[in-house]
């Protein structure tokens, strides 16, 4: 009797499971830093993710770079708008410790126009102080291939050494059924 229950919950699982996601793919993104650091949030509509800034104390760095990935194809000039949330560091320190971020990414390949919203954390380095980690989690806001919803998963660095500053990020995308 267990052997059936379990093979009828497994079963149900696939079945909810494949029917949730078509597809988790990677996404990477290298770019350079285009407009900022300049004192205040990125956006100045309510509306937009790239606004939210809970301390008030924010800067906004803008960033211009390649995306590309296996199922949106290749762009050469996507955008990434990044609020950093200044007045809540982990350590009161802007260079040490953790500080928050809420952004913007938007892209357009042959196959897809996409707005994404991504939030995280920049922390420095204990190697390499010039070189920061960023990770967190990004949702599809918008999607020309009707895959509004999708989620997943954001890592990388930030090279302050370099003049202008660079940011590489890759992410891992749960693609909803349509």
């Amino acid at each position: 009797m267990s052997r059936r229950v379990c093979l009828v919950v497994v079963a149900l699982s696939l079945v909810f499971s494949s029917r949730v996601w078509a597809a988790v793919t990677s996404v990477s993104f290298t770019g350079m830093l285009s407009n900022g650091p300049t004192p205040v949030a990125c956006s100045t509509s309510l509306s937009d993710y790239d606004h939210y800034c809970p301390s008030g104390n924010c800067e906004c760095e803008k960033f211009t770079g390649v995306l590309n990935g296996s199922l949106v194809g290749k762009d050469q000039n996507a955008h990434l708008a990044v609020t950093i949330d200044l007045g809540a560091t982990t350590t009161g320190s802007e260079t040490v410790g953790c500080v928050p971020f809420f952004g913007v990414m938007n892209f357009s390949t042959t196959r897809e126009m996409e707005t994404d919203d991504i939030t995280g954390t920049i922390c420095s380095s204990f190697s390499t102080p010039s070189k920061d980690t960023v990770s967190g989690g990004l949702g599809i806001e918008s999607s020309t291939r009707g895959e509004d919803g999708g989620w997943g998963t954001v890592s990388g660095t930030v090279n302050q050494m370099n003049t202008p500053e660079s940011l590489k990020i890759s992410s891992k995308v749960h693609i909803p059924n349509p």
